[in-house]
């Protein structure tokens, strides 16, 4: 026996005080949607399946699906019905509360029951052999009445059990959201006086990247964005032209932040190029299924062809601590990692079309984390979709 029992109640086998039997087979052709006069609701293996002009029974009984996905689920039926082959009647005896019977069946769970076939069914034999409590008809009716009582009370937990759910599933993206929103907008920690201004990082990015074009490395920007603040408000000269901006800021900033061009920030931001696929796993193509939320995965990766490698330049293959993110998709726009070159086996690795960006910075590994957390929050998720969008420089004080 399952549990222990009260001293009045009883374990009898379910044959023992009910009698069950399936309903008779009828056409569809006769089974209307509708009620009609003389109408009677017709019970199929999951309730009410619609309305017939003849009844098989009429009474109070407890009604058990015995066919389909949903075979064990309980109804009552009341006055004069029709029950199908797929519903179980359950005839009760010596006034047992029919409202109890439905309750305890109900508890059983006889789902469990059903063959586990393409068409799950239960079998009355086996429904008989179920073992079940009996209490007294004075309990039987104290229960049915404690049971509605309740019943209310239980509709509005389970409501708010939904909604605690659907709180708890949404709970943490949300607070990720607030955390990103205040390390962005400089709220999350405390401003600093002592910290060097974004400025000085801001000259050094420059700096380096005016050396990596001397050297051939990268392009020189045709369109260098200088931007400024004066009486208060922010200006941007591009090829000559000088505009204010401040329609296009997102929010106020700390003091020692600047905005900027993403551009003006980065070595390079290129999509990748449409790979050559090959079946010689040597050179790895990161793709859109590379760049989890979770970080970077080497194991979704396809491979190119081998010798199609010489047709990438050098600042196609990429470099460790990248910033790639998903430049198409719905549903993955804006899905960034870092490439990790320790996680790649392969020593090397390019860039399918649709992954894109690299980042550059004096400190690539601590730049990159912040431009990631940057461009991750909803607010500037439009960096993402158009080049040319502004980002955040905030403070750094770099160690030794």
């Amino acid at each position: 026996m399952p549990f222990e029992i009260p001293e009045s109640w009883e374990w009898v086998r379910l044959r023992d005080i009910f009698s069950l039997q399936a309903g008779k087979n009828i056409h569809t052709s006769e089974i209307k949607d509708a009620p009609f006069k003389g109408a009677v609701p017709c019970y199929g293996g999951n309730g009410i399946r619609g309305y017939v002009d003849r009844y098989n029974h009429n009474g109070d009984y407890p009604l058990i699906g015995r066919q389909g996905a949903l075979c064990g689920n309980v109804n009552r039926a009341t006055g004069r019905f029709y029950a199908t082959e797929h519903a179980v009647c359950v005839e009760t005896f010596c006034n047992t509360d029919v409202g109890w019977a439905c309750l305890f069946l109900e508890a059983l769970n006889l789902n469990q029951y059903a063959t586990a076939t393409a068409q799950p069914g239960l079998s009355v034999a086996k429904i008989n052999q179920i073992v079940i409590p009996v209490p007294p008809l004075s309990q039987q009716r104290r229960i049915v009445a404690k049971f509605e009582e309740l019943a209310p009370k239980l509709v509005l937990y389970e409501k708010a059990e939904i909604e605690r759910e659907k709180l708890q599933s949404s709970f943490p993206a949300r607070l990720k959201k607030s955390i990103l929103q205040q390390a962005v907008q400089g709220k999350l920690v405390p401003q600093d006086p002592s910290d060097e201004s974004a400025e000085v990082l801001l000259k050094r990015i420059q700096a380096e990247k005016q050396r990596l074009v001397r050297e051939g490395k990268i392009k020189k920007d045709k369109h260098e964005s200088v931007i400024f603040r004066r009486d208060n408000s922010h200006y941007e000269i591009v090829d000559g032209v000088e505009r204010c901006i401040d329609e296009e800021l997102l929010f106020e900033i700390p003091e020692g932040w600047y905005w900027t061009r993403l551009m003006d920030v980065c070595e390079y931001i290129q999509r990748g190029k449409s790979p050559k696929y090959s079946t010689i796993k040597k050179y790895p193509v990161i793709a859109q299924k590379c760049n989890q939320w979770s970080g970077f995965s080497i194991e979704k990766a396809q491979f190119i062809e081998p010798d199609s490698l010489a047709s990438y330049g050098s600042e196609r293959i990429l470099q460790d601590n990248d910033l790639m993110w998903n430049s198409t998709g719905l549903g993955t726009l804006g899905r960034m990692a870092i490439y990790k070159a320790p996680a790649n086996p392969y020593g090397l690795a390019v860039a399918d079309s649709n992954p894109s960006g690299r980042m550059m910075a004096q400190r690539p590994s601590r730049f990159s984390r912040y431009m990631m957390t940057d461009i991750n929050r909803s607010a500037v998720s439009l960096l993402l979709k158009s080049a040319g969008k502004f980002c955040l420089t905030p403070s750094f004080s770099f160690p030794p």
